[in-house]
């Protein structure tokens, strides 16, 4: 369906309009009142000429006269048409709500929504950033260019302060003259139309019109195994409760979810970096204090509070003891014997000699054996499913021990970003 708000965002100044003005451009829009629900603002202001309603070709506004609250006219100052009567709610000004706006854009496209407004550039907002694999940002910008070289200038304005690749987005492809055009082009940047690219829903929400990848002309040599393919060559990513992999551009399976995967993403959205496995372990950056104390010997086995807890408990049985001892319950008396003595063992175990705790012996043993093992699954079932390929390229690229990393002889680009919807 061909929405014509597109255009209507474009030709209006500051997207910013008069009741009156936006009914009349979109009235019979089918979707104008899910959309207007959905994104208009109203402002504090009211309009002292709205558009005209009649096609006489002069395309003059109507200045508003006001008589009375409910004597509201628009006349047309060159008198080639009646009055208009109008009421007070149409001439209040509605805006879009750019920050929901933008939100939108950046969930229907699948971007990193942090939006602010571009230094310099009138009614431009960076989205955010297309983040396809790791070390891979590509800004993402939104404007809504003026008549004129208003696009020509955003173009050359982001061309010079960005100086990688980078998207930008506008209502229509209208006012994308050749020298934009040719701006963008030498800088490899990507200009995409809402127009062409996103259709508005019952609901007034923003739906991409197709499926796929809308960025993919950013994506450097070697990312998709051919043009026309629309999956990455290799992915290596979470879908729901199952992971999508594939390499080097062959079929794609789906794998139920699994601690190895996880522990594999980090590492190959990471190449040739080093990361520690109590990092892999607990699922993200450890602690500072925790790890300075593993790498310092190890944490402390309990703590002085539990130590003191079991000293009491010990007490308690004692005096159980006595009692069972006094009133012959022999059978009494051999169940608390057999928990003093596990209770005086632990004890023991964390406590050393002086009463200080003691530290594990080998702080990185559990988690370097539960990574490892983990991965190792990983990797089996990867080869069970018949990717020999893939787990023969992993178990020659991936190094172990208390740190693990990622290093193919040869740079692999590996899509690993989670699928949404």
């Amino acid at each position: 369906m061909d929405d014509p708000v597109w255009d209507v965002l474009e030709d209006l100044p500051g997207e910013a309009a008069a009741l009156f003005d936006w009914n009349l451009r979109l009235g019979a829009w089918p979707r104008y009142e899910a959309f207007k629900s959905r994104f208009f603002r109203l402002t504090r202001d009211h309009a002292s000429a709205v558009d005209c309603p009649t096609d006489c070709g002069l395309g003059c506004p109507r200045k508003v006269i006001e008589h009375s609250p409910a004597d509201i006219v628009a006349i047309c100052q060159e008198r080639e048409a009646e009055p208009v009567q109008l009421s007070t709610q149409d001439l209040r000004i509605y805006k879009i709500d750019h920050p929901r706006f933008n939100e939108e854009i950046c969930t229907a496209f699948g971007i990193e929504h942090r939006a602010s407004k571009v230094d310099g550039c009138s009614h431009t907002w960076r989205l955010g950033d297309f983040t396809p694999a790791a070390g891979m940002v590509f800004p993402v910008f939104f404007t809504r260019p003026d008549e004129g070289d208003g696009l020509s200038e955003v173009a050359r304005t982001l061309c010079i302060a960005q100086e990688n690749s980078f998207a930008l987005i506008a209502p229509t492809r209208r006012r994308l003259n050749p020298v934009a055009e040719g701006l963008l082009a030498r800088r490899k940047a990507l200009f995409l139309s809402l127009k062409e690219e996103i259709a508005i829903s019952e609901d007034g929400g923003l739906n991409r019109i197709q499926a796929g990848p809308s960025f993919k002309s950013l994506m450097p040599a070697g990312f998709y195994a051919s043009p026309a393919d629309p999956l990455p060559k290799n992915i290596f990513r979470r879908s729901g409760d199952r992971w999508q992999i594939r390499f080097n551009g062959g079929e794609p399976i789906s794998l139920g979810r699994q601690k190895g995967f996880e522990y594999l993403t980090a590492l190959l959205e990471s190449p040739q970096r080093y990361i520690s496995v109590l990092d892999l372990y607990h699922g993200g950056k450890m602690d500072e204090d925790a790890r300075r104390a593993l790498q310092a010997g190890g944490l402390d086995i309990g703590s002085y509070r539990e130590a003191a807890e079991l000293r009491s408990e010990l007490l308690e049985i004692d005096k159980d003891i006595g009692d069972a001892e006094r009133c012959h319950d022999f059978g009494r008396l051999e169940s608390l014997q057999k928990k003093r003595d596990a209770l005086t063992s632990h004890l023991k175990s964390m406590i050393g000699p002086g009463g200080r705790l003691r530290k594990a012996n080998d702080p990185l043993k559990k988690p370097r054996d539960s990574v490892s093992k983990a991965v190792g699954r990983a990797v089996k079932s990867i080869r069970d499913a018949g990717m020999t390929g893939l787990a023969d390229h992993l178990e020659k690229s991936l190094e172990s021990g208390g740190e693990m990393s990622y290093r193919p002889v040869a740079n692999v680009l590996w899509e690993t970003k989670p699928m949404t919807g």
